[in-house]
Formats: structure tokens, C-alpha cells, sequence
């Protein structure tokens, strides 16, 4: 689970992510009945279809705060960690817990991808990075799906344009259903 704070005061859901540095009092959070990923001010969303699923169905998500924004995650004990999971945990070490985005495939969850996986999310992180307009420490990535295959990086690296140009304030909904897994 990965949570983004972006000073505006307002959680977009009912959970409470505390990391160490971060310094949010609970008089700072509101709930919002009906809320979403983009309900606090300055968060943007797309879910598009990227081909990675077979369905057809929306399978690429992003979601992005018009800043630097506090951001802590939960990962497995696991010593086995999927690429996305080591990537994150990088990542927000070196950012010091801030990100701007995070973009999410599902159809293949890069897990069981050795190297190729891990250079897959780098990639991915940065490709999105560039396009954004933001330091690639500060873009998590998440996949979900089918473990074992590798993402088809052509298809994610043209897409992900795609998904940032069609970000705005509703499209938590789309994002939402770019990654469910139940539908590969």
C-alpha cells in the first residue's frame, strides 16, 4: 500500500498512513463521503487501455499530485519481493519519503522477472518521470496481475504518455479500474 499526502490537509480515503517523517496530525485529515484518489486538491488520475491485458480491459493507471507530496508504503516481510516492491523502497529512501507520482500496470505483476523485471520498473519510473516533468526518485511504480511475465515494456513505455496527457481531477474513477486484476 502506498499513500501520498500533498499538504493540502485531505486524505482521499478513511486510512491513516503514518511514516516516520512525516508529521501529519489527525486534526489535519478529513474524510470525504463518496471520496476518491483525486479528492484532495492537487492530485490528478487517467486509466487507460494499454494492451497488457488480453481482455481489452483498462489496465494502466497514474496518479499524480501537482507537488512533492509525503509518501510512505507497506511492503511484505517477504524475502522474495517483486521488482516494483525493491524499486519503491529505493525510491522512497532516497526521496526521503516524497513523491510526485505513481504509475500502476496490472495485467502482468512484475513478480518472478529477475533483472529484467527490476530494469523494467527503473524504466518504467523514468519514462514517466520525464514525461511529468518530475526526478524519476520521485515516481513510484506497482504492478498487479499474472506473475512470471515480463510487462511489454513497448507497449507501457508508448502508453504511459498517453495515461499523463489524460490525467485531470475525475479520473480516480478510470484509474481505479486500470488496476483491477480480476479481469486479465
Amino acid at each position: 500500500m502506498l499513500c501520498f499526502v500533498n499538504g493540502s490537509g485531505v486524505l482521499p480515503h478513511r486510512s491513516l498512513c503514518r511514516p516516520r517523517k512525516c508529521q501529519l496530525r489527525m486534526s489535519a485529515i478529513e474524510h470525504i463521503e463518496n471520496g476518491g484518489i483525486t479528492s484532495a486538491t492537487g492530485f490528478s488520475a487517467a486509466g487507460i487501455t494499454a494492451g497488457l491485458k488480453p481482455s481489452g480491459a483498462k489496465d494502466l493507471a497514474v496518479l499524480c499530485s501537482d507537488r512533492l507530496a509525503t509518501a510512505a508504503g507497506t511492503f511484505t516481510t517477504n524475502v522474495v519481493c517483486a521488482p516494483p516492491v525493491t524499486v519503491c523502497k529505493d525510491k522512497l529512501e532516497a526521496s526521503e519519503g516524497l513523491a510526485r507520482a505513481i504509475i500502476v500496470n496490472s495485467g502482468q505483476a512484475n513478480a518472478a522477472t529477475g533483472v529484467e523485471g527490476t530494469q523494467n520498473a527503473i524504466r518504467t519510473a523514468e519514462e514517466a518521470a520525464s514525461i511529468l516533468g518530475a526526478e524519476a526518485k520521485h515516481v513510484l511504480v506497482a504492478s498487479t496481475g499474472v506473475i512470471g511475465r515480463q510487462i511489454n515494456m513497448e507497449k507501457m513505455v508508448t502508453r504511459i504518455s498517453k495515461a499523463c496527457k489524460q490525467m485531470s481531477p475525475a479520473g480516480g474513477d478510470d484509474a481505479a479500474k486500470a488496476i483491477m486484476t480480476t479481469d486479465l
